[in-house]
């Protein structure tokens, strides 16, 4: 599994698909944006995102509740879609991720929260991965 993170314009979905035309070669791969989509995602109508750090953040307990139903989107989508793909042998991209929560909070209309994103990303998948 490959984790991509980074500001707007870093290049994330160039080096995302160059990762996955040379890894396809060989194994399947999966691409995914931010979030496994385990769990229901609000209508893209709904959202703005080409400037989603223009929209006021949320409270802190809107902010705290987000990230819980982020943590579990990601942990039942690692646990049901993406564990048994990687260990057949497959290859799992996501662009931005959990701990793209780090990165750019206010994407996601989120306040700053680190010690809790930092305190469920060591709970939950991806743990000992390494952050760059």
């Amino acid at each position: 599994m490959i984790v991509i993170c980074g500001p707007d314009g870093a290049g994330k979905t160039s080096v995302a698909a160059v990762l996955a035309e040379r890894l396809g070669e060989s194994a399947p791969v999966r691409r995914f944006h931010h979030r496994l989509r385990a769990l229901p995602a609000r209508s893209a109508s709904m959202v703005a995102t080409e400037t989603p750090q223009d929209q006021q953040p949320y409270g802190w307990l809107v902010s705290c509740v987000k990230l819980l139903f982020l943590y579990v989107d990601w942990a039942v989508g690692w646990a049901f879609q993406t564990r048994s793909f990687v260990r057949s042998g497959g290859w799992v991209i996501v662009e931005r991720g959990w701990w793209d929560l780090l990165v750019d909070p206010r994407r996601y209309r989120l306040r700053p929260l680190p010690r809790l994103v930092t305190l469920l990303g060591g709970l939950g998948p991806g743990r000992g991965f390494t952050v760059v």
